[in-house]
């Protein structure tokens, strides 16, 4: 199994200790496309600890001939504490269908108007096609 990824960098003059620390606007980025070699081996099993949170988009269609650009935004249940991603497996297996996943970690400000209530701290972004990763 193979895929092409982006990878967007940048060298940090000093260490970090918290991505509190990180002021994004002040870094020299680069970004370099890469072949990334996966290897055929099978998925570790998982902590019995472990929660599955299926995640479905309602009534799709997404058209054959046309390039769609289509989100969908999903609230975790309240009852859901801090995770750690362990695994995301996505259900688009059509060769000429490519998706996009991306998690943010919201954070609400009361005192801002409505439409900047929420602001998001991005902790994934992948194309992981039909395979998990």
């Amino acid at each position: 199994m193979e895929g092409t990824v982006h990878l967007i960098y940048s060298i940090l003059d000093r260490p970090i200790h918290s991505l509190h620390d990180l002021n994004v606007s002040r870094l020299q980025p680069g970004i370099q496309r890469v072949l990334l070699l996966r290897p055929d081996t099978p998925s570790p099993s998982l902590p019995p600890d472990v929660r599955m949170l299926e995640v479905l988009a309602p009534n799709v269609v997404i058209p054959e001939q046309e390039t769609t650009y289509w989100c969908y935004m999903y609230q975790l249940p309240p009852n859901i504490p801090k995770t750690h991603i362990v695994m995301i497996i996505t259900l688009c297996n059509f060769p000429s269908l490519n998706c996009h996943l991306i998690v943010v970690e919201g954070f609400e400000y009361p005192n801002e108007p409505r439409s900047h209530v929420v602001r998001g701290l991005v902790l994934l972004v992948g194309s992981p096609k039909a395979n998990g990763f």
